[in-house]
């Protein structure tokens, strides 16, 4: 039992001083980083094989940096980007301090409706790097959501606050892995999902949950009433769009699974 409790306890101190970290009104980019290091060390499974990736922190104080997990499982921050093809991490300083905080996750930060989307936080592959598409979606996703997610459990807060507009509303992205992509949606008035058609279909089945409020949805050539209390699946393929009447507010839990997901 002492043991237990000693090891809590260190536990609780890491993360205190990470907080400590992230609450500063200045503060290095190397001094987050490693709070991020330290947290995951402590807290996260770390992957099966040896990983490296660069992270490239934009403004006055950012700089190049690289982070290497080795067979040992020993994990180190050295300046400069990887020699070896690989991964990067784009950012801010600003960035990423509010992703330390808990005020949005990695992936929200990260999310996008296309490619060419700016976003806070984005993965860049080298051009020599040519990961398959089952590796991205089933390690480095999920490795880059748990690196930058802090504590355990890990906790994913959802709601505005802690959203970005994709997809033309409020979004917040949950969990990413092989075959399972997750994210809550808030539809406010003026607010439409999908409204260019281009956008308008998946390429794998979704499952749309109604958790709040009340609005309008297309799915295939049909019109359909939506409220609290409903589920909705969408087959791949077939073109979904969301909105809202009046000062209706319309809010979600979205699932997307099975092959291409």
């Amino acid at each position: 039992m002492n043991n237990i409790r000693k090891l809590l306890a260190v536990v609780i101190s890491i993360f205190c001083l990470g907080n400590v970290i992230f609450s500063q009104e200045k503060v290095s980019t190397e001094a987050l980083l490693k709070a991020f290091i330290d947290d995951f060390k402590k807290n996260d499974i770390f992957p099966e094989n040896p990983l490296e990736f660069g992270i490239k922190i934009h403004g006055p104080k950012g700089g190049e940096w690289k982070i290497k997990i080795d067979e040992n499982k020993k994990i180190s921050l050295e300046k400069g980007l990887p020699e070896k093809p690989t991964f990067n991490v784009i950012s801010d300083l600003k960035t990423l301090v509010k992703v330390g905080r808990g005020e949005i996750n990695a992936l929200t930060a990260a999310g996008k409706a296309r490619s060419s989307d700016k976003t806070p936080m984005d993965l860049e592959f080298q051009e020599s790097y040519t990961p398959s598409v089952e590796y991205i979606r089933g390690v480095i996703l999920p490795f880059y959501f748990h690196f930058f997610t802090r504590g355990a459990p890990e906790i994913i807060p959802f709601g505005e606050k802690f959203s970005r507009t994709v997809h033309g509303t409020n979004a917040v992205a949950l969990y990413y892995d092989l075959g399972l992509r997750t994210a809550w949606y808030q539809i406010k008035k003026g607010m439409f999902i999908n409204k260019d058609l281009k956008d308008a279909a998946n390429p794998f089945n979704s499952l749309f949950i109604f958790t709040k409020g009340k609005g309008k949805g297309q799915i295939g050539d049909k019109i359909l009433d939506l409220k609290e209390g409903r589920a909705i699946f969408v087959p791949a393929g077939v073109i979904h769009q969301f909105w809202t009447e009046n000062e209706n507010i319309l809010e979600m839990i979205l699932i997307m699974f099975g092959e291409g997901a």
